[in-house]
C-alpha cells in the first residue's frame, strides 16, 4: 500500500446561501448557513485515502475544533 503525508491547510469553510449576488451598497440576509470541512491539505489527504494510500495529515487547528474534525475522519 502507498503511503502520504500530507502538510498544509485545514480550514472550516463557512457557506452562506442568498437569494442573489449582493450589489454595492446593497444588505441581505441569507437563506441558508453551513459550515464544512476545507482546506488544500485536508481535501488532498482526503483523495489520497479515497484512492486507497495509507495517508496522515498534518496541519493546524483550534482546540474547539479538533474534536469535530477527528471525528469526521475518524
Amino acid at each position: 500500500m502507498k503511503r502520504a503525508l500530507v502538510i498544509g491547510s485545514i480550514n472550516i469553510d463557512r457557506v452562506y446561501e442568498l437569494e442573489h449576488i449582493v450589489r454595492p451598497g446593497e444588505t441581505v440576509s441569507s437563506r441558508k448557513y453551513r459550515t464544512a470541512w476545507g482546506g488544500k491539505g485536508l481535501n488532498q489527504a482526503i483523495a489520497l485515502s479515497r484512492g486507497g494510500a495509507e495517508t496522515a495529515l498534518a496541519g493546524c487547528v483550534g482546540a474547539a475544533e479538533l474534536e469535530a474534525l477527528v471525528a469526521v475522519c475518524a
